[in-house]
């Protein structure tokens, strides 16, 4: 059987290659910047723009190694100086019931990992995103919003977490699969009920008014035989100048909720087209299959936690005791263990979701008899955010779930078929 100190070297290992490894990309993707745009964006995108975009991009870049390493030394530190067990034996101390005991464990964990990366996340939008025009956050609402979302986790996260503690106290040899099927409809429910309640509590919405807009995405919506429940828009404005569009809720029925500032940006036939390439996510199951993977990789993931609940050398290796030490931490330590073991999977979920992503541009350009209208919209998109037009080639295939924008536009102009029986959108 392995011992603890060779599991210790092992995830050392890993761990470290994996931040290694992650940091090389950094490095590559900060020095590919060009002194003109790409030839592909032709006279589409000029200088001054493409050099603002490279600066605002390695400045986001440069703040991430700090951040990241940072991490990673507190991190090893707490393993290797047996700190989480520490801090778990003196909470044990305290003479709390176990259940207690696990959540405040976990909690000082959550909260110490926070305060960890909270300088770099204000020095991000105080900083970098103010510097560049994006930020319009205020302090107040940074605190508003961290005092709700704290409470939002608490009210959803404690309930989960104690029954999961009792299903694996009380599950038998099959508490996994039941906590599985726990935390998926758990998930389930979250969505079904983020639209109307949890996203209100942080954003205003309100209903798109008649319009020709409004007028144009029911028509397309209609065209393509796709149901919207009603079109929202979100004042993303009130904490950033960056833009987007989604759809929230379960079933066929969606409620299209478009960012104020996208509406801002974009004009009509670019609005129509991103939801047109929304509702090609939608049509082409991408949507299901998603949800379908996390739940495969949920499964997955508490499959191995009930293989290691009583494996001792790990918990060992980590800090810990041994596996007598609960529920919370066998969740650490898992926790740690599989994103040292995964990461050599992000590049086939990344070129997965960047396959649906052009997939979705081919439904788009189809519904629009052409991809003029989408590719205006990207283009638009990528100038106000400050998008990075060509990244390195490796950065993006490890960590990329969209395309690149120059990748985007070159198989666009291959995409021109109308959708059979489908009339042009006009």
């Amino acid at each position: 059987m392995a011992s603890a100190s060779l599991l210790l070297a092992l995830w050392l290992l890993l761990f470290l290659a994996n931040h290694v490894w992650e940091t090389v990309l950094d490095v590559l993707n900060l020095g590919h910047g060009r002194s003109r745009p790409p030839d592909e964006l032709g006279d589409r995108l000029d200088g001054a723009t493409h050099a603002r975009m490279r600066t605002y991009q390695r400045a986001r870049g440069l703040v991430g190694l700090p951040s990241r390493w940072t991490r990673v030394a507190v991190t090893v530190a707490l393993v290797v100086s047996g700190g989480l067990g520490w801090l778990h034996d003196l909470l044990h101390g305290l003479g709390l019931s176990p259940y207690l005991h696990g959540l405040l464990f976990i909690g000082a964990l959550s909260t110490a990992s926070t305060l960890i990366g909270l300088p770099f996340g204000l020095y991000r939008v105080f900083g970098i995103e103010r510097r560049f025009g994006f930020n319009t956050m205020t302090w107040r609402t940074l605190l508003a919003d961290l005092i709700k979302g704290t409470a939002l986790g608490i009210v959803l996260g404690v309930p989960l977490l104690l029954a999961v503690f009792v299903l694996v106290d009380r599950g038998g040899e099959l508490w996994w699969l039941y906590a599985f099927a726990l935390v998926g409809a758990f998930q389930l429910m979250v969505s079904a009920v983020y639209p109307t309640l949890i996203a209100p509590i942080f954003n205003k919405f309100t209903p798109l008014p008649p319009s020709s807009l409004r007028e144009r995405l029911e028509t397309l919506a209609t065209r393509l035989d796709f149901r919207v429940r009603d079109l929202q828009v979100m004042d993303g404005s009130r904490r950033s100048r960056h833009s987007n569009a989604y759809f929230a809720g379960l079933g066929r029925a969606k409620r299209v909720v478009l960012f104020d500032t996208l509406v801002e940006q974009l004009d009509e036939g670019q609005l129509a087209a991103v939801l047109a390439h929304e509702i090609g996510h939608q049509k082409r199951r991408h949507v299901s299959k998603r949800l379908g993977v996390s739940l495969l990789l949920l499964l997955v993931a508490f499959w191995v936690l009930g293989r290691l609940l009583h494996f001792d050398p790990l918990y060992q290796a980590l800090g810990f005791a041994s596996s007598g030490d609960g529920t919370a931490a066998l969740l650490v330590v898992v926790q740690l263990a599989l994103p040292a073991l995964l990461f050599v999977f992000n590049p086939l979920l990344s070129g997965w979701s960047r396959r649906q992503e052009f997939d979705a541009d081919r439904f788009a350009a189809a519904a629009m008899a052409g991809h003029e209208e989408m590719t205006g919209a990207l283009l638009q998109l990528a100038r106000d955010n400050l998008s990075d037009t060509a990244p390195h080639p490796w950065y993006s295939a490890y960590h990329y779930s969209h395309p690149p924008l120059v990748e985007r536009l070159r198989a666009l102009r291959t995409f021109e078929a109308p959708l059979p029986g489908q009339p042009p959108v006009a």
